[in-house]
């Protein structure tokens, strides 16, 4: 489940947690997945680029609480993360009518499993 809700124009909080049922090799798990709560705020924004930072904490659950740890393993995370997103006009008669990009880099902080640095890139 994921929720966000806007507090203000440029300031929202988002909630997301899971139910998980699985079976590895040697495990089967069940159980709540972690609980992230967060707020995002838009740094800046013009009309076709934006700009936002997130902070948020993750409290870990019975179930993954990452996709190469086994269920259980991890107790609570922070992350900041920046995100920038540009669109892009029509590529004439014949491509799409427009077009968005969006750049992200993120820092977890975990307690229990080894931190980590991401880049997450959507066109």
């Amino acid at each position: 489940m994921f929720l966000e809700y806007g507090l203000t124009d440029r300031l929202t909080v988002q909630f997301k947690g899971d139910w998980q049922s699985g079976e590895d090799a040697f495990v089967e798990y069940e159980g709540r997945g972690p609980l992230e709560i967060g707020v995002t705020w838009q740094a800046w924004r013009d009309d076709r680029t934006a700009v936002s930072l997130y902070a948020g904490y993750a409290d870990g659950g019975e179930g993954r609480n990452a996709g190469y740890a086994a269920p259980g393993v991890g107790d609570s995370d922070w992350e900041v993360r920046t995100s920038v997103g540009r669109s892009f006009g029509g590529a004439g008669r014949w491509g799409p009518s427009g077009s968005f990009v969006d750049i992200q880099a993120a820092r977890r902080m975990r307690e229990g499993l080894p931190d980590e640095t991401r880049i997450d890139a959507t066109a």
